[in-house]
Order: structure tokens, then sequence, then C-alpha cells
């Protein structure tokens, strides 16, 4: 496996600080993770994606 992020690596083996992860807002409603994904998601671009997805 090459990892192009040196962190990767170690973050994989578990050597990190979870802190360090979390995100700075929490968003704990489904309904606007939907929407937000509805409202910033191009669908052709997320159907040239999932295109290029299924090659591997």
């Amino acid at each position: 496996m090459f990892l192009s992020n040196p962190a990767a690596l170690g973050i994989l083996k578990g050597n990190y600080n979870p802190g360090e992860y979390r995100p700075r807002v929490i968003i704990d409603h489904p309904d606007t993770v939907r929407m937000s994904i509805i409202r910033n998601v191009d669908p052709e671009e997320l159907t040239k994606l999932l295109v290029k997805l299924e090659t591997f």
C-alpha cells in the first residue's frame, strides 16, 4: 500500500492523538447533513468519481 501522507502510517498503526482529528463543529442532525450534500455535491462530478473508483 502506498501512502502519500507521511502521517498516515502512524495513524493506521494507532499512533495519533484523536483530539487533533475531531471536527470543529459536530453536526448531529441527519437532515442538516443530507441537505448539505444535496446543495453542495455536483451530481456529474459524483458520477465521474464513482466511475473512476469502479476501476480499482
